[in-house]
């Protein structure tokens, strides 16, 4: 079913390579080591900082290695980078650097898989008030996430939030998956918010779609499957107009919304004008002459 295809199979992620780290779009490297059996460090270094002026599609292209005992990172160009440390006491302690700037150093966080268990466990059972009020400290939400992406065998945390929103929408709760999205995601460019901002504009929520940073916006997602498996698209243009609410589709125009092909069963494709009169919304009209 078209549905099925939102949400990446086991067999599928098995075949795909897990990361190790992550990279934010804000240039940060992200990883986790293992103190014991019961804990972690995050770790996270600032990349902006190490390479001054490379823009974070370079700094992903970079290679990098990770042992419990030392990080390395090469490139084409430039000298490479190597930091090597060892953990005691529940803290990390560097031993020894290669070109890497005196000042810089890797943050790092304990948390432990307590913690874990919990956050699991509370966004199983919908509980939004607990997880608002979850202690945190200082742990960077990236290496949670990278944790669980690990954990449930994702090859990134784009990937994993994906399926992660999708379920929680399958479980009809929005007002959890909109959380989700603003603890983990809201940063991450890669992520594919679709099935989240149709939802919203489903639910006319022009306050949380302005907070969004609409990775999505001219996407051709599936919008509603039919009795005989086939589905109709629409974009998030689209689907405003098809819900009628003039005030999102003029949010979505001003900030970019192709008017082009927001609406498509089969063969039969729409632009924006020729939606808003298939469907009578003479109110939207003006927006689209």
């Amino acid at each position: 079913m078209p549905l099925e295809a939102l949400a990446t199979s086991q067999d599928q992620r098995r075949q795909q390579p897990f990361s190790s780290y992550s990279i934010t779009d804000d240039g940060y490297l992200h990883y986790n080591l293992q103190v014991n059996d019961s804990s972690y460090l995050a770790i996270a270094l600032n990349l902006h900082k190490l390479f001054p002026g490379t823009n974070v599609e370079n700094l992903r292209m970079k290679r990098y290695e990770l042992t419990d005992s030392e990080l390395k990172i090469n490139s084409y160009q430039g000298a490479s980078v190597s930091i090597s440390y060892q953990i005691t006491d529940d803290k990390l302690k560097i031993l020894r650097t290669k070109n890497l700037p005196l000042k810089l150093r890797l943050d790092n966080h304990l948390f432990s898989l307590n913690f874990i268990s919990e956050l699991e466990s509370l966004f199983t059972v919908n509980d939004l008030h607990q997880l608002k009020q979850l202690n945190w400290g200082t742990i960077p939400k990236e290496n949670i996430l990278l944790f669980l992406s690990q954990e449930n065998d994702f090859s990134s945390t784009a990937e994993f939030g994906h399926n992660a929103i999708h379920n929680i929408l399958a479980s009809k709760n929005y007002a959890l998956a909109k959380f989700f999205y603003t603890l983990f995601l809201s940063k991450n460019k890669n992520f594919n918010d679709f099935e989240l901002l149709k939802t919203a504009i489903e639910q006319d929520d022009l306050d949380f779609i302005q907070k969004t940073s609409l990775n999505s916006l001219n996407i051709l997602g599936i919008d509603e499957v039919r009795f005989d498996y086939s589905f109709t698209q629409c974009t998030l243009l689209g689907k405003a107009i098809l819900q009628k609410n003039k005030d999102i589709a003029r949010y979505l125009l001003d900030r970019g919304a192709s008017t082009e092909n927001v609406y498509k069963y089969e063969s039969e494709a729409h632009t924006a004008a020729q939606l808003t009169e298939k469907m009578k919304a003479k109110k939207l009209s003006d927006l689209f002459k």
